[in-house]
C-alpha cells in the first residue's frame, strides 16, 4: 500500500520527467483518494499536460516506465467525462496553472449537469 510519502514522491518523480513544465495539474483519484484503499489498488493519478494527442501519449509513456507498476496514469483531457468528474472528487496534488484548473473544473461541471438531465430525461422516457 501507498503512504503520503510515496505519493508525495510519485508527483515529484512526475514533475521530474515533466521537463518542459507542461504539466499543469495533478490529481490523485480512486480508491486512495477516496480513503478506501486495500492491498490491491492501485494508485489513480490524472495529470493535466499541455500538449497535444501525441505528446500526451508519449509523456504517458514514458511516465509508466518510469513508476511502479501499481501507479496508474491518466492524461486528465482524454478521460472520458464521467471519470474526469470522477477525477474533480478527488485529491489535488500539484497545480501550476490555477484558473486552467478552475475553468476545467466549471466546464466539466456543466457538461456533467447538463449530461446527468438528459441522461435521467432519457431514462423516464423509457419507462
Amino acid at each position: 500500500m501507498f503512504n503520503k510519502n510515496d505519493i508525495s514522491n510519485v508527483t515529484k518523480k512526475l514533475l521530474k520527467i515533466d521537463t518542459k513544465k507542461k504539466i499543469k495539474f495533478i490529481f490523485l483519484f480512486g480508491s486512495y483518494a477516496r480513503n478506501k484503499a486495500n492491498l490491491l489498488s492501485d494508485l489513480d493519478i490524472a495529470i493535466y499536460y499541455d500538449g497535444n494527442n501525441k505528446e500526451r501519449f508519449h509523456f504517458r509513456l514514458k511516465a509508466l516506465n518510469q513508476l511502479i507498476d501499481s501507479v496508474d496514469v491518466q492524461m486528465f483531457q482524454d478521460l472520458p467525462l464521467l471519470l474526469q468528474h470522477e477525477v474533480l472528487e478527488g485529491t489535488i496534488l500539484f497545480v501550476r496553472d490555477e484558473p486552467l484548473l478552475y475553468n476545467e473544473a466549471l466546464r466539466i461541471i456543466k457538461e456533467f449537469n447538463y449530461f446527468e438531465r438528459v441522461f435521467d430525461i432519457s431514462i423516464g422516457a423509457q419507462t
